[in-house]
């Protein structure tokens, strides 16, 4: 196993942790979630990322949709 590899994979259970301790920070309080995506990144000439995106329901489009008056 190379160095690289042995760097890589400390840096991959580092990143679980650091997933695990800021959960509620990436999820956030957002109602009606649709989709909620993690991205880790760990290119080898810079810093580690995580990326967090979350699509929300779009509340007025359902009533729209339903025919519901406001």
């Amino acid at each position: 196993m190379t160095e690289y590899n042995k760097l890589l994979i400390e840096l991959v259970k580092q990143s679980g942790q650091e997933l695990i301790d800021r959960a509620e920070e990436l999820v956030g309080e957002s109602e009606l979630i649709a989709d909620f995506y993690i991205r880790l990144e760990f290119p080898q000439d810079s810093i580690p990322t995580i990326e967090a995106f979350k699509s929300v329901v779009n509340r007025k489009a359902i009533k729209v949709m339903r025919g519901d008056k406001e």
